[in-house]
Order: C-alpha cells, then sequence, then structure tokens
C-alpha cells in the first residue's frame, strides 16, 4: 500500500479544471445546508439574519423569515403566517414582501430532512430538505439562494411534484403590501424574461402542473427596478451516491442473534424518550444502536385497527422481511405490544423470558398487557412499499382507562427494526424488550440496552465497515465517509481510493488475512488516527463540473495487531458517484 499525503480533491482535481459558469453569483446547488431551523407542517420560523443587505424595490432586508410552506418573508416584522394551504397570486401580491421558492401546501415532517438556513458570505441559503406535498407521499427538495446582489436563484430536485388538484402554487419574489399585479408568467415557455421596471415576477401553477422540476432558475437585477428571469441551463442533476458492496474482515462471527431487557414494576422503564435501531448482520444478528427519535418518528399513522385486548391481527406485507430466525410476508400485530414474524396468533399478556425464547419468532417492542379498548388506538401503517409502521398511541395499561404509552415499530424490506418510544407509564406489569427467535433458543442473559448500546446480539468478532457519515459526494463540497465495527487493538486507519475497482474483491488470504479481500487498486491513500466510536474521513471534492458522474471506489483499513496474522482488518468496497446534490 503507497501512503500519500494526497486529498480526493487531488486525486479528482486531475481530470479536469473547468468550472461551471452561471450569469448568478450562486451556484447552482449549495451542499452546505448550514443550521436546521426546524421542522413542522404550516409554520414561520424565528427571523435568521441575511450577513448583508438584500436590496429589492427600495428597501434593504437584512433578515427573512422561513414558512414551511416554501417562501420566506422579507425583512424581520414578525409574521407568523405560513400562509396555508395554496399559493395564489393575488394573494402574493397582497401580503407583506416574500419571495417563493414553492409558495403551496408543504409539509416537512419527521421523515423529511428539515428545512435549513446558512449565511454564506454575500448569499444566504434556504433548503427545504426531503419534505413532502401536505397529504403525499413523494419526497422532493428545493433550495433558494438570495445574494448581496440583489439576486435569487431557485432549485427544484428531479422528483418535485404538487399533484392535488386544490394545491396551487407560486413560485417568484414580490414587493406585496398590494402592489400591482402584473399577472403570472409561464417561466419555462418565457425565459429568457425581462420584467421591465416591474419588482414583482411570479408564476403560479394549478394544482397538477408544476413543471420546473430538475430545473433551476435565477432573477437577476436588471437596473431598472425589475429582473431579468434566466434559466440555468448549464446546472446538472446528478445525484451523489455512495454504494457499498463486498464484505470486510475478518469474518463475522456472532454466537446468537437474540436480546432482551425485562422490566419489573417499579424498576423503572427507561427507554422513553428514545429510538433504538436494530441494524442486521446478515442473518446473523443485529447491531443495536440509539438513533434520532424525532428524525425518525412515523408521524402518518391513520388506519386504525381497533384491535380487542389479548387479540393478534395477521398483517400481510408488500414485501419479505428476513430476520435471523428466517423470512415472513407476514406479522401477527399483537395488542400486547409485540410482532409475531409469521402466523402464531397467540396473544399472551404476562410477559416472561421463557415465553419470548420458547415461543415463535419475535420483535418484542414493549411485551406487556396493553388495553386498547380502555384508552387510545393501535395503528398499522405501510410507510412506503419498503417499510411498515405498528404504532400504539395513548394506549392504556389493563384494566385502566388512561393513557399509558406511545410508541411505534419499524419494519423493513432490508431486516432493520426501528423500536421508537414517546411515552411508556406502565405501573403494574412487567415488560420486555427485545428479538428472539424462539424455538428453545439458549438464553443470552438480560441486557441493560440503554447502557450497553451500540452492541451487538451475541458475542464474537465483526467485520470492518466502510459507509457514509453525512452528505452525498457532491462538487464544491467536503464529503464524510465513516469507518465503524473497529477493532479494539486498531491502532491507525488507512482510506484507499481509485478509479479501478475489483467488484468481486481480490482474496488475501496469503497475505495472512484470511477472508479479506481487496476491493479497490492502490492508487491513493489517506491516513488518520483512529477514532471513537468510528473514524471519519473528510474528503474534499472539487467544485468543478467536469467531475460529475465520475466514479470513485474506496475501501479502508486499520492496523490491529492480533485481528490476523498480519494484523490488519480491511472494510467492504464502496462506489461513489459524483454529483451535484
Amino acid at each position: 500500500m503507497r501512503i500519500h499525503a494526497l486529498s480526493v480533491g487531488i486525486l479528482l482535481a486531475c481530470t479536469s479544471s473547468a468550472l461551471i459558469a452561471q450569469v448568478a453569483s450562486a451556484p447552482c446547488f449549495e451542499s452546505n445546508f448550514g443550521t436546521m431551523i426546524g421542522t413542522g407542517d404550516d409554520v414561520v420560523f424565528p427571523s435568521n439574519a441575511l450577513g448583508f443587505t438584500f436590496n429589492y424595490g427600495g428597501t434593504g432586508y437584512t433578515d427573512i423569515q422561513v414558512s414551511s410552506n416554501g417562501f420566506a418573508w422579507l425583512g424581520n416584522t414578525p409574521n407568523t403566517n405560513p400562509r396555508c394551504c395554496s399559493g395564489t397570486g393575488a394573494t402574493f401580491v397582497t401580503d407583506p414582501p416574500s419571495v417563493a421558492a414553492l409558495w403551496t401546501d408543504l409539509n416537512a415532517d419527521l421523515n423529511s430532512n428539515g428545512i435549513w438556513f446558512n449565511a454564506l458570505p454575500g448569499r444566504a441559503v434556504v433548503t427545504w430538505s426531503n419534505i413532502i406535498e401536505y397529504g403525499g407521499n413523494t419526497r422532493f427538495t428545493i433550495q433558494m439562494q438570495l445574494t448581496s446582489l440583489g439576486e435569487v436563484t431557485f432549485w427544484y430536485s428531479p422528483t418535485t411534484t404538487i399533484a392535488a388538484a386544490f394545491h396551487s402554487a407560486v413560485a417568484g419574489i414580490t414587493v406585496g403590501n398590494g402592489a400591482n399585479n402584473p399577472g403570472s408568467i409561464d417561466l419555462s415557455a418565457s425565459f429568457p424574461y425581462n420584467s421591465s421596471a416591474e419588482p414583482t415576477v411570479y408564476e403560479e401553477w394549478a394544482g397538477g402542473s408544476f413543471d420546473l422540476a430538475t430545473r433551476t432558475w435565477e432573477l437577476v437585477p436588471n437596473g431598472n427596478n425589475g429582473f431579468l428571469a434566466l434559466d440555468r441551463s448549464t446546472c446538472t442533476f446528478t445525484p451523489g451516491t455512495f454504494t457499498p458492496y463486498g464484505v470486510g474482515c475478518p469474518p463475522l462471527t456472532i454466537a446468537n442473534a437474540d436480546f432482551y431487557q425485562f422490566f419489573v414494576p417499579g424498576s423503572g422503564f427507561d427507554l422513553a424518550g428514545t429510538a433504538i435501531e436494530m441494524l442486521p448482520i446478515g442473518t446473523l444478528g443485529y447491531i443495536v444502536q440509539p438513533i434520532n427519535l424525532n428524525a425518525n418518528w412515523f408521524a402518518g399513522f391513520t388506519n386504525a385497527t381497533n384491535i380487542g385486548d389479548d387479540q393478534v391481527i395477521p398483517t400481510p406485507l408488500p414485501f419479505s422481511f428476513p430476520h435471523p430466525g428466517g423470512a415472513t410476508s407476514s406479522i401477527g400485530l399483537c395488542s400486547n405490544g409485540f410482532l409475531h414474524l409469521g402466523s402464531n396468533v397467540t396473544a399472551p399478556f404476562t410477559c416472561s423470558v421463557a415465553g419470548a425464547l420458547g415461543g415463535d419468532a419475535c420483535i418484542f417492542g414493549a411485551w406487556t398487557d396493553w388495553y386498547r379498548p380502555g384508552a387510545g388506538q393501535v395503528f398499522s401503517d405501510q410507510v412506503s412499499p419498503t417499510k411498515w409502521a405498528f404504532t400504539w398511541s395513548g394506549v392504556a395499561e389493563f384494566a385502566n382507562t388512561t393513557a399509558a404509552g406511545t410508541w411505534q415499530i419499524q419494519v423493513e424490506n432490508t431486516g432493520r427494526v426501528v423500536l421508537l418510544y414517546q411515552s411508556i407509564a406502565i405501573a403494574s406489569h412487567n415488560i420486555l424488550v427485545g428479538y428472539a427467535r424462539g424455538g428453545g433458543v439458549p438464553d443470552p442473559g438480560n441486557t441493560d440496552i440503554s447502557a450497553a448500546m451500540p452492541f451487538l446480539t451475541g458475542t464474537g468478532v465483526q467485520p470492518l465497515v466502510l459507509g457514509q457519515d453525512s452528505g452525498n459526494p457532491v462538487i464544491g463540497a467536503s464529503y464524510r465517509l465513516r469507518v465503524s465495527q473497529q477493532p479494539i487493538a486498531a491502532v491507525a486507519a488507512f482510506l484507499v481510493l481509485s478509479f479501478t475497482q475489483f467488484p468481486s474483491g481480490v482474496p488475501l488470504d496469503s497475505l495472512g488475512m484470511p477472508g479479506c479481500h481487496q476491493y479497490v487498486a492502490l492508487d491513493e491513500s489517506m491516513f488518520h488516527a483512529i477514532g471513537a466510536p468510528a473514524t471519519i474521513f473528510s474528503l474534499n471534492v472539487p467544485n468543478n463540473v467536469a467531475l460529475v458522474g465520475l466514479s470513485v471506489y474506496a475501501q479502508a483499513a486499520e492496523v490491529a495487531p492480533g485481528v490476523n496474522a498480519l494484523g490488519v482488518a480491511a472494510s467492504n468496497g464502496g462506489t461513489l458517484v459524483i454529483g451535484t446534490f
């Protein structure tokens, strides 16, 4: 392995040095979103300072107030009106001054990536990331940039769509306060458009007719109090991606896949307000680790089951759900807080370790004596073609009539499981949380889940893993790769980058690395001290449009005496495709 003090920027920059040219001073897309200002539906967030004066219509604005509905009020005069639920030109010019990327009924729900603001030198960026139209399920991202030169740019991801007939939408800018209404401009048919001395420029779309997806455009001051509206035709829409391939080493050896925590009354259920991810390791078990509750909670549950006391409702899934005990396309939803991974319809209300290990394969979200007829509801909802959510919302403990818990189990076609606990207040019954293959598997022992996370179910060694830490590999941005499941003895980490891939891997057994494979050519390497709990490599991708679509291959290795004869662990490979967003 050749060690060079070279960044991915040098490796990529050698391909070309041409930069994309724009009329406006802002880039096509700003990948540094800055700071999340919030999530929610029909919300206006507190004022954000631009960091410069945005001169428009004879007024200098230094602040904006961003709405979840795809627009921002100009200025810092408090305005909490989110303008639900449709954008119209008539209201646009009547209301106070505003600028709209896509004003309509949008929802930055808890499954979105939120709404972000970044004040950069000479420009401010607002990003509505991975949002949906209210009532819809197609996720998209829109971005708006304001510059110190009075320019505005608008960017719409390929999936941007407003489908509901009753959701009209507006994009543009207005001085408002009863200003002259010049009428809607068909932007896509009118570029380049000169508004002459008219400061208000906008297009209004009827529901279902938005036509600027996979497009970016700009408003540039024309020197006559108006704007030039221009298509940014040189901007490309290529997503940056990371795709893992192969398997790291040392080879995985896990003794069993099962785990549980048993809570007795009065012991204190300490998982309320937390979320747990069960990430499958092949068919051998799970990595059990904490994740963000609010960011992963599915709030769109609507399919009430009206499940009875001590009842199981068979639930066909639109996918096969794999787990260490097998695979199933049907789950038995038990009112008492667990899921049968198969056709079993028993509904025991008293939880026990013996019952968990000796029964059928189950996911125990909070196995106890819940009583839905007393209070609350249990929901069963398809989140997407590959995810299902089961939600206990305000359900009572037997035999009470007051809410004792709101929590959720999510299962995915990859085998991933998420347990989310907003509140649990069980007073008189035991609770069991975990997973078991059933059939009389050995008792793995009681685990204090909150204290032990992250942990592997069972015991043994685990392979080194290379994955994406944050963001996507896009031009003009810093990109982070994460090396995890590190050997305890690891003392140094290396990231190898190459334009050459070995998809099936070259066996390294002869070097003293049994079960290890080389997935990339040894072109360039980066060194990093071992980080805890993972090692992060930051790669600077040049702002060079010629790199868009380029594939770069990566693999990590760590020096870890004793992990094998050579003392080196190797990760899986990863394909990075350089994109623009």
